[in-house]
């Protein structure tokens, strides 16, 4: 499976992300504000793009990034559906005793860097 992602901006944009597939000569919303459900996928999908599936490289003020801290930000203090939490207790116990105590520190220091953070593609 190949991904590609492209980004645009344009003085009509607004400052939420909308995140198009394409396929077959057809374009799909997979990602829009409205739904955070879609805002999870998409934002598993580019975190395994950046971290381990081709986009090591990505420069860090570069599109990906932001369009990552952006949807990180959107969806970090949301409740993931039960359908899509993990089902073994090992991985359950490790966010509830690991990663859910120091959420609100790792949602301020991701939003540090990205404020912070001079990228390329400026918004207009």
């Amino acid at each position: 499976m190949k991904v590609t992602l492209t980004t645009a901006a344009h003085t009509g944009a607004d400052t939420r992300n909308y995140v198009y597939f394409r396929a077959g000569g057809h374009k799909y919303l997979v990602g829009s504000p409205a739904n955070p459900l879609e805002r999870f996928a998409v934002f598993f999908l580019l975190q395994r793009y950046l971290f381990k599936w081709g986009g090591e490289r990505q420069p860090a003020d570069g599109r990906h990034w932001r369009l990552f801290r952006e949807l990180f930000l959107s969806v970090a203090d949301q409740r993931v559906p039960v359908e899509f939490r993990p089902s073994d207790d090992h991985h359950r116990l490790r966010w509830r005793h690991h990663y859910r105590l120091r959420l609100r520190e790792t949602i301020g220091f991701v939003r540090d860097i990205h404020e912070r953070t001079g990228y390329r593609d400026a918004r207009v």
